[in-house]
């Protein structure tokens, strides 16, 4: 039988996320929210478009922020920040999208090849969330690209408290960051012990899934893992559809709500069709089996 709705509840059983069907339950109330634009000036001078949704309630504040960093030549309008921000401001943090440096609205020039002006406005529009809405806590979402940088900010940053990563190009570090410089980024995932969550396709051509899951389990704790199915199955890169952009957003928030909210008890509605209990995804005939994933939240979707 085909179900209609799901509601994510977390449940923690060391660090294990069960997902439940509740296919009866209604969807939660989620508070209004607002968008404001700002530029935002980093110490080179060089001013980024920065997109800001927040609660809709007097004083633009929130205990935790969330920077969502986007994909290669990505701006602020990326389908995949623009869902997480708005589901993320609905349980009332604040969220900050921006273009990165030479795209968009934002001033400058893209430095491909060694992204250090990327990664160090990361950084800086991590502090500057702190300063302007008294967040206490920032965690960075990134997706693709974004997702490299959101990893080594975390690292590299007293600011970012976390990382989410979306789709992170496991095989493609070496065109986004140089042959020789691939290295020195992937050091700076491996060293980062702050919470992290692995966000991927099943079938991605930028990460392959066997060797993505072999360099997620070298990585120390505490870390997190989905994987989905059903992106498109061309790439498998991006979330292409409403339902799937939904299904992120809904991990994202259960993760950020899990590991900087504790205790929090905020509904999770999960979207038609996508329900699943942790277990490791089934061996393809092309495919070895994967080793079991004792320390992760792994759901399949």
């Amino acid at each position: 039988k085909q179900k209609t709705a799901y509601e994510i509840r977390l449940s923690l059983v060391g660090s294990e996320m069960c997902i439940r069907d509740r296919s009866k339950a209604a969807a939660p109330a989620r508070a209004a929210t607002s968008d404001r634009v700002f530029r935002v000036a980093m110490r080179d001078g060089v001013e980024l478009n920065a997109r800001v949704t927040a609660p809709a309630a007097p004083g633009l504040s929130a205990p935790v922020a969330a920077l969502c960093v986007p994909s290669l030549g990505g701006t602020s309008e990326l389908p995949e920040l623009g869902r997480v921000a708005a589901r993320l401001a609905a349980e009332g943090h604040v969220c900050v999208r921006f273009d990165l440096r030479g795209t968009g609205l934002s001033r400058g020039a893209a430095s491909l090849g060694e992204p250090g002006a990327e990664l160090a406005d990361v950084g800086e529009l991590a502090a500057w969330a702190r300063r302007r809405f008294g967040a206490s806590r920032v965690v960075a979402v990134g997706v693709s690209f974004g997702a490299l940088l959101a990893l080594a900010a975390a690292a590299r940053f007293a600011a970012v408290d976390g990382a989410a990563a979306v789709s992170y190009p496991t095989d493609y570090v070496w065109y986004l960051a140089t042959p020789l410089a691939a290295g020195a980024w992937r050091k700076r995932a491996a060293g980062c012990a702050k919470p992290r969550l692995f966000v991927w396709g099943a079938r991605d051509v930028y990460a392959a899934r066997p060797a993505s899951l072999a360099w997620y389990r070298t990585l120390p704790q505490p870390k997190d893992l989905v994987l989905f199915k059903g992106l498109d199955p061309r790439r498998g890169h991006m979330f292409h559809t409403a339902d799937l952009l939904d299904a992120l957003a809904d991990h994202v928030a259960v993760w950020l709500a899990r590991h900087f909210a504790p205790g929090a008890e905020t509904p999770r509605a999960a979207r038609a069709g996508y329900a699943a209990e942790p277990h490791e995804p089934p061996a393809t005939p092309h495919e070895p089996p994967a080793t079991p994933i004792s320390d992760a939240a792994l759901a399949f979707l």
